[in-house]
């Protein structure tokens, strides 16, 4: 069989063709009933990859579909570096970030999505099948995905690191950082968490999104005072948090710890801030130096995930081999198995006047002949499947 996959990613096309040639679920399942063929899609907003046998027939449905000539856009890959792709993705080797768990998931979305329009054949199913399994070992027997690799995601593990239980946190401003923010600290078991912004109706519409807090900036004082971790995303030129005003919330707080967190550029939090008893401050500089270790440590696991690739691989392409073969030794065996039986049937009649015992005795000697007679050819059928027309033909099968 043939298996391909056509598709672009984050390093080969712009955000703005990316954005084009998304294909929502809605739009999947229309695409899949528009084409003569089992194929599966995955696209996210880092990749559009469809896997499938007949690689022109797409192209063509492809290029109708979006109104555009979109094969000088795509990479095409061929049976072996098309599966060894789909390892690598679900393995997280492909991401952006490297590791990231979300693509499995999106793998797995991708299979489903597909069997439910029934797009799928067995090969497809078994691949993808495959591919997730390989991503899950990666996951757990490799340190791919220990740690983070994103500003948001590194602010939102010192929320949960350095403050006390469920901690009460407060977001200052609104922007994409912001709700970066607010999306990573989903994961962590927060009490409250409180948007603050210039633009009160900004605040208000993210906060809405995520089910949280908007608070007016009147109230910015008062919300800091109340919290135990502040993390300012603006994109103010200038520090709105300096260290006396913040000095003077620590004396209302009884001393209780404060945790400053600035991912904004230019820093949202005066440098200042660090010598303030009670205060624990963090910046890019400090962020990154995270990011930059955690990166090393998943750099570090990539030939171990490499190496269950490989396993990963090896398991499916001899899958694909049996299943070629398989019929072709079922049939030779039930060729030569037919032959046997009706000669053994003659025989039996001719020979009458044989007990029960003798008869089960020559059945039991056809079938150990039959046994050795047949191995050499299904051994040899195992190791050489493109052997298989050959066998056909030199039995008549």
């Amino acid at each position: 069989m043939t298996l391909s996959m056509i598709g672009l990613d984050y390093r080969t096309a712009p955000l703005a063709l990316r954005e084009r040639l998304y294909l929502s679920p809605a739009q999947q399942a229309v695409f899949l009933a528009s084409i003569d063929q089992p194929a599966v899609i995955l696209s996210t907003c880092n990749r559009l990859e469809i896997y499938a046998g007949d690689v022109e027939s797409l192209l063509g449905a492809l290029c109708r579909y979006f109104g555009m000539d979109v094969e000088p856009c795509l990479t095409q890959l061929t049976d072996h570096a098309a599966i060894v792709h789909l390892m690598r993705v679900a393995c997280g080797l492909e991401s952006l970030a490297l590791g990231e768990t979300e693509i499995l998931g999106q793998v797995g979305d991708a299979l489903q999505r597909a069997q439910a329009v029934q797009a799928t054949d067995s090969a497809l199913h078994r691949l993808f099948t495959q591919a997730i399994h390989a991503g899950k070992r990666a996951r757990h027997e490799t340190a791919i995905s220990h740690h983070t690799t994103s500003i948001s995601h590194v602010a939102a593990h010192l929320v949960g690191r350095h403050t006390q239980v469920n901690p009460r946190v407060v977001i200052i401003g609104a922007g994409e950082m912001a709700e970066l923010a607010i999306q990573a600290l989903r994961s962590q078991p927060i009490s409250t968490i409180t948007l603050v912004n210039r633009t009160y109706d900004k605040a208000v519409t993210l906060a809405t999104r995520w089910q949280v807090e908007a608070k007016l900036w009147s109230s910015l004082w008062q919300v800091i005072e109340a919290a135990d971790v502040v993390i300012t995303a603006t994109g103010a030129p200038h520090a709105i948090l300096e260290a006396p005003e913040i000095a003077q919330v620590m004396t209302q707080r009884q001393q209780r710890p404060l945790t400053l967190i600035d991912i904004a550029v230019p820093r949202n939090v005066a440098p200042e801030v660090r010598a303030l008893p009670q205060v624990n401050y963090y910046d890019l500089d400090h962020l990154q130096q995270v990011i930059d270790d955690h990166w090393a440590e998943r750099q570090g696991a990539i030939p171990a995930v490499e190496a269950i690739i490989a396993e990963e691989c090896a398991k499916f392409q001899q899958w694909l081999e049996e299943r070629t073969v398989i019929p072709v030794i079922k049939d030779l065996r039930a060729k030569v198995e037919g032959v046997v039986q009706t000669e053994l049937d003659d025989l039996l009649q001719r020979l009458d006047h044989l007990s029960e015992s003798e008869k089960r005795l020559l059945e039991r000697f056809a079938h150990r002949v039959v046994n050795k007679l047949l191995h050499p050819p299904t051994t040899y059928l195992r190791a050489h499947q493109e052997d298989a027309d050959v066998v056909r033909e030199l039995f008549a099968i």
